[in-house]
């Protein structure tokens, strides 16, 4: 029997937006080339992100971490060597909120599913989340992960994050005695990455376009451990200030 053709005008397959080089998880690219910046026919849109970070968990990943010593390093008072700790952990946000007093419309819009008007929605995996520490998990540390933010809308965002761990920026005397130097269980750091895919039917213009921006995390302290005690595995949220930059075509 004769079949009948298919005609693609018929289809109701959803359109999805990819740009022609989507940032890899593994070479993520950051926006900071000034001399780019600076050229006189460059031209770029800033649309501002502001989220809030809830429902946060940390679980521990593989391959495990443990300590680590070297020795080839001489310190001024006469010790040699030094001892690491290392970490690996998952790192998961189940909510991204909006924060209105700061987050541009077209970001807020990320948020909400188009088709049924849900939100917000959303949610950011950190995947291996590596941290280094000076002597132990209380020690100053330098931290580095891998994410994927996804959401409503087939939204992708994938990229690095990297910063410094148990360090307060907000202390005496340059500014309020808000944090001190040694700020336990929290994370400062730098969130760069690109949007993969994005509902055509809506925001497609963003594909493609870069995110950046800077973040404070907090893992809150295990009541039963004190407050300078270990943190919680059920306790984690943060605050996350950048914005995407999109170049004009």
């Amino acid at each position: 029997m004769p079949q009948r053709s298919k005609s693609p005008a018929r289809s109701t397959r959803k359109t999805r937006v990819r740009p022609k080089s989507a940032a890899s998880p593994r070479t993520p690219t950051c926006f900071d080339d000034p001399e780019r910046m600076a050229s006189r026919d460059f031209r770029a849109c800033i649309l501002a992100v502001s989220k809030d970070l809830r429902e946060g968990q940390l679980r521990r990943a593989r391959p495990a971490g443990g300590f680590l010593e070297c020795r080839d390093l001489e310190l001024p008072d006469r010790r040699r060597g030094c001892r690491t700790l290392k970490t690996v952990h998952k790192l998961l946000f189940r909510a991204i909120v909006p924060h209105d007093d700061c987050d541009s419309a077209i970001s807020r819009a990320l948020e909400f599913d188009q088709a049924t008007g849900k939100g917000p929605l959303g949610e950011l995996l950190v995947s291996p989340l590596v941290t280094l520490f000076d002597e132990n998990g209380l020690g100053r540390g330098i931290h580095a992960g891998n994410f994927l933010w996804r959401g409503p809308n087939y939204l992708k965002i994938r990229g690095r994050m990297s910063g410094t761990t148990n360090a307060g920026l907000y202390r005496a005397p340059v500014f309020d005695s808000v944090e001190k130097c040694r700020q336990m269980h929290v994370l400062y750091g730098r969130l760069c990455g690109r949007v993969e895919t994005l509902d055509a039917r809506l925001l497609s213009q963003l594909a493609g376009s870069q995110l950046i921006g800077t973040y404070r995390i907090l893992i809150r302290a295990d009541p039963a451990e004190g407050e300078d005690g270990l943190p919680g595995s059920n306790a984690v949220e943060g605050v996350f200030e950048g914005a995407f930059i999109r170049v004009c075509r």
